[in-house]
């Protein structure tokens, strides 16, 4: 009966690609093949992002998940991470084995309402599952605050200080482990600097922690 539903919805609303509108697939193979010729960078020693933020196939691909709410476009792009994070093979030489623990960023209670989920934590299991990383959702947002997808370096630090803290009932020795925070986007580092100062504060190591994003800028 799911099927039959399905396919009656793809007969009524053919799907189309979110990067050049091609019928049949959500992302064709020529759009995938040209986000695919795009390449990976650091930003400082800790921060792996996976595909440029100025690509406009990377950002009609992010906008799919976040605004149009295309799960099915989050496990094509999680794919192309875990082939991005495997061929890497100084990142492999750091954190790659037993003991890596992926840590998805949490989202905004507002855009998680309306997505119905989080993108980071679905980037995250499949990141984890093609890495054989644990995945580990023991991160939270304490109040509803405005999304930083507008505001300047200087007001996002305002806005995710204090936000972000440790679920109840998560104890797993982090000092001990490996951290790859996992989210989509690298803007300002706001995000990803208060995660780590909750993780550090609960006792992870603050230089075996990690970034690892779909997409962002150099700088």
């Amino acid at each position: 009966m799911k099927k039959f539903f399905c396919r009656l919805l793809d007969a009524i609303f053919p799907r189309q690609c979110v990067g050049c509108g091609d019928l049949e697939n959500v992302v064709c193979d020529v759009c995938l093949g040209k986000v695919e010729g795009e390449k990976s960078f650091w930003v400082g020693e800790r921060i792996f992002i996976c595909f440029p933020y100025h690509c406009l196939l990377v950002r009609k691909l992010i906008g799919a998940v976040k605004y149009k709410f295309f799960r099915d476009v989050v496990g094509i792009v999680g794919e192309m991470m875990v082939r991005r994070v495997l061929g890497c093979g100084s990142f492999g030489g750091d954190v790659f084995g037993r003991g890596v623990m992926v840590i998805p960023v949490p989202p905004n209670r507002d855009n998680y309402l309306n997505r119905g989920f989080n993108q980071a934590l679905e980037l995250g299991k499949i990141l984890g599952g093609g890495c054989g990383w644990g995945v580990y959702d023991c991160l939270d947002r304490s109040k509803r605050s405005p999304p930083q997808a507008r505001m300047k370096r200087s007001e996002r630090l305002r806005n995710i200080f204090g936000e972000i803290n440790m679920k109840k009932g998560f104890d797993m020795g982090l000092g001990r482990k490996t951290i790859v925070i996992v989210d989509d986007v690298y803007t300002t580092g706001a995000t990803f600097r208060e995660c780590s100062r909750v993780l550090v504060k609960a006792g992870a190591d603050k230089y075996k922690i990690y970034g690892v994003f779909l997409a962002g800028r150099s700088c």
